[in-house]
């Protein structure tokens, strides 16, 4: 008497069938993990600026020297995209933060007194870009976001080098 294969042949079907389940449920967490992932480090990456709401910490110092630092800074998200070659007085009207709001928020740093506000573009964003005596006789460059205000770099001034 010949055993029947059909309940071997039907076991193995079914325990295929539940190791292809389980291998796709593990791609399709894989995936949404990598994606996940993926968008965490891209949202972790982008350098949103450090808001002004006062005197500004070391901490906050160090970061904002940094970003003037090529090799250091990170990808920066501004608030108002423009083009290198736009006329500022085109792109003037698009800005969020006034020339008075910007030389209030410098003075708000404990860095010194603006002195020279200008409006510019920087890394194909609109920003107010300050220069700001301490009273030490030192003098900084600040550069401010000019949709939220918010610090994106600081660094000595080149006209401490005259």
């Amino acid at each position: 008497m010949t055993p029947s294969i059909a309940p071997c042949v039907a076991l193995k079907k079914n325990t295929a069938q539940q190791s292809q389940r389980q291998y796709l449920s593990a791609i399709g967490l894989s995936i949404t993990l990598l994606v996940s992932s993926a968008q965490a480090f891209s949202a972790e990456s982008l350098y949103q600026g450090t808001p002004i709401k006062g005197e500004l910490s070391s901490q906050q110092l160090v970061q904002l020297t940094n970003q003037e630092d090529e090799e250091q800074d990170s990808e920066y998200q501004g608030q108002i995209p423009v083009a290198w070659y736009q006329d500022t007085q085109d792109v003037a009207r698009l800005a969020l933060i006034d020339q008075t709001k910007a030389i209030s928020l410098g003075n708000q740093t404990g860095l010194g007194k603006v002195f020279k506000a200008k409006l510019d573009e920087d890394e194909n964003f609109l920003v107010w870009e300050l220069t700001i005596l301490s009273q030490q006789g030192q003098m900084f460059d600040l550069t401010l976001d000019a949709g939220n205000g918010n610090a994106i770099k600081l660094a000595l001034s080149e006209e401490n080098e005259d």
